[in-house]
């Protein structure tokens, strides 16, 4: 029953109707997405991103002990 109501206000707002739906597939990408980095930084200590070619960001952790 929701579902036609849904469809009969995307039809009515077509716009507004590709703009929520782009949210929701976006939102599903970014948290598939991050709870990929977070396994791989629990699994591996790190990450590293490049900007551009140019430069390279590291994030690692530590140990609990501050020991390196």
């Amino acid at each position: 029953m929701a579902a036609f109501f849904l469809s009969l206000w995307v039809v009515s707002h077509p716009l507004a109707g590709a703009v929520v739906l782009a949210a929701i597939v976006g939102s599903f990408v970014g948290v598939r997405r991050a709870s990929e980095l977070a396994r791989c930084f629990h699994d591996c200590g790190g990450l590293s991103f490049d900007l551009g070619g140019r430069v390279r960001i590291t994030i690692a952790r530590t140990d609990a002990d501050g020991a390196s």
